[in-house]
């Protein structure tokens, strides 16, 4: 058989509202725990079992447009239901020991436990068709008033409970059999308790956190004013509550409550942890402290929350069985997963990485547009399949190509990883808690990238870093990765657009004493690449500050200096003229 479970959790057990099976049963298990706690019954286990399976027919989904066919397939899913791992962890919660409920017990009242809460189940519509197994557990009668309620509940019914069984023939002949049970097997107090008023409570919840400050809210009231005023926690779903009591007890209650962080935390996590993890904020109204919501939504705390709750068994093993992942559950609680940006810092303790690439770039110069949802990331090669695990997930792209139109489109971010042995030898630079290639590296990867864009942000780099460049550093990499004539070049083609001394004249003087062009030699040539022909600029990251691509690839006419220049050092010059000259305007040096 599949998953039943999954199938119990998922699949919709009411249609007016729109709810799942699991979420109506646990609307009835709520009302069945408040019918319990004011009649003493003797088989409450059995009924708080019933209160969760009474619908499992429903997993069927046989629906004739009018109303459910499901008690028939009771049978069908129940043991499938109680021998699930998940489902017996589940019932574990609330104190159930699905042991007592064996099919195949040993012992005879055992076996009985098994059949009657069978019975509770396929009868919850008609609790009298067998009076002899009504006659041997007489309260299985409030599952079907449990289930009455919670369902009336969920379609905005208010007022007494009572009146609400007696609005139907159906309701009607289950509260006569109810007024003949009364003094029988500790339902002397089931009419009283039918008495009381329902009353729901709503507070404005639209995010995830806000969900969390309603419960919190909800613990307040049901510990501190519910008990003095006598009103009774019927049922909770999201950001409404249902109580049972009268109207004016009900707004007494809330005239008298009073809300403080500490005890919001200590009502909505069960510990005394406020004083020690939020030492650290700053005082009430500084940044709105004193706003509960604000406490709850904190960054630095939530981590610490989620690390609390995630180190428990309980969800980890939770979150195993869905094969879930941190990403996912954030997706899920969040509309949104941690951001690739918070997932770096974190790698940064576990293996090397660095920005590199346009994504540095940028952070250098601030010059060409970059979309903030790029990232290029060199890794080791040996960590690229961990780096990927940790990074994917279904909002974010990573791979080791580049990404197409489509997928800046369809993706929140975009990772591209550039696997590497240097890693570790690297230099870098902390911003913002990030690592970034360090310049003087990124410079000289630029220039051997070389193709147009690239060498662009490499001239966007030397104008914003100038006065914070390593010279030597960069002299001693040029000539160790061979490119003492494209680099000595630029720098100097550069200086000539700018019409000022960008790079230092004795750094290009020096450079030029390491070339020797002989008569017949072939110039190199650089850029090697346009922007036609590289295939890793995408749709996105081509816009803004940097003129078109289109714009670039029409604009071929050669600075007379960069040509002139360039023959003195062995270059066949290919970058058109207007590029270098937008880069230098929007940077400021040059006006035109």
């Amino acid at each position: 058989m599949s998953d039943v479970f999954g199938k119990y959790l998922t699949l919709p057990g009411k249609t007016e509202p729109l709810i799942t099976i699991f979420e109506h049963s646990n609307d009835v298990l709520q009302v069945m725990l408040y019918l319990l706690s004011e009649n003493r019954v003797e088989e409450p286990d059995l009924l708080k079992l019933a209160a969760l399976l009474h619908d499992i027919g429903k997993i069927e989904q046989k629906f004739d447009g009018q109303r459910w066919v499901h008690t028939p397939y009771t049978q069908v899913y129940f043991d499938a239901l109680l021998n699930d791992i998940r489902f017996q962890q589940m019932v574990a919660q609330i104190g159930v020991d699905l042991a007592r409920f064996n099919r195949d017990a040993f012992y005879a009242e055992l076996s009985d436990a098994y059949e009657l809460l069978e019975y509770a189940c396929e009868s919850h519509h008609a609790p009298a068709q067998s009076p002899a197994r009504l006659r041997r557990c007489k309260t299985i009668v409030l599952v079907a008033v449990a289930d009455m309620i919670a369902s009336a509940v969920a379609k905005g019914y208010i007022g007494r409970m009572d009146e609400l069984l007696q609005a139907s023939p159906y309701g009607q002949s289950v509260y006569n059999l109810l007024e003949s049970l009364t003094s029988e097997d500790g339902l002397n107090n089931l009419l009283a308790s039918l008495a009381r008023e329902i009353h729901r409570i709503e507070l404005p919840a639209q995010f995830v956190e806000d969900e969390l400050l309603v419960t919190a809210i909800f613990k307040a009231l049901e510990q501190e004013v519910f008990t003095a005023c006598e009103i009774f926690p019927l049922m909770q779903r999201g950001c409404a509550l249902w109580v049972a009591g009268e109207k004016r007890q009900v707004e007494e209650a809330l005239r008298r409550l009073t809300l403080s962080p500490d005890r919001l935390y200590r009502f909505l996590y069960g510990e005394h942890i406020y004083s020690s993890i939020l030492n650290s904020l700053p005082a009430a109204g500084a940044t709105q402290i004193d706003s509960n919501k604000y406490i709850l939504v904190n960054e630095g705390i939530a981590r610490q929350y989620a690390t609390r709750i995630m180190l428990r068994r309980s969800a980890q093993q939770l979150v195993e069985r869905h094969n879930l992942s941190a990403d996912e559950i954030s997706r899920i609680m969040t509309g949104r997963g941690i951001g690739v940006a918070a997932r770096l810092r974190a790698l940064g303790k576990y293996v090397p990485y660095c920005l590199t690439g346009r994504t540095a770039a940028y952070f250098y110069s601030d010059w060409r547009y970059t979309s903030e949802k790029l990232f290029e990331i060199a890794i080791p090669e040996s960590e690229t399949p961990k780096v990927y695990a940790y990074l994917k997930n279904p909002r974010t792209y990573v791979s080791t190509t580049w990404a197409t139109s489509r997928a800046f489109e369809d993706y929140d971010e975009i990772v591209i990883l550039h696997p590497r042995s240097d890693v570790h030898a690297l230099s870098v630079r902390e911003t913002n808690a990030l690592r970034v290639l360090a310049p003087e590296n990124l410079l000289i990867e630029l220039i051997e990238v070389s193709d147009e864009l690239a060498v662009c942000d490499a001239v966007a780099l030397l104008v914003a870093q100038r006065s914070a460049l390593d010279w030597p550093l960069i002299i001693d990499q040029l000539a160790a990765r061979k490119l003492i004539r494209p680099g000595g070049c630029l720098f100097e083609v550069t200086n000539a657009e700018a019409r000022t001394a960008i790079i230092p004249v004795p750094i290009i003087q020096e450079l030029f004493a390491k070339v020797a062009v002989t008569p017949d030699e072939r110039p190199y040539p650089f850029p090697l690449h346009s922007p036609a022909t590289n295939s890793s600029t995408g749709k996105t990251t081509r816009q803004a500050r940097l003129m078109d691509a289109t714009r670039v690839s029409e604009t071929k006419a050669m600075s007379s200096n960069a040509l002139a220049i360039a023959s003195r050092w062995g270059i066949e010059w290919r970058l058109p003229a207007q590029p270098l000259r937008k880069v230098l305007a929007d940077l400021g040096v040059i006006h035109e």
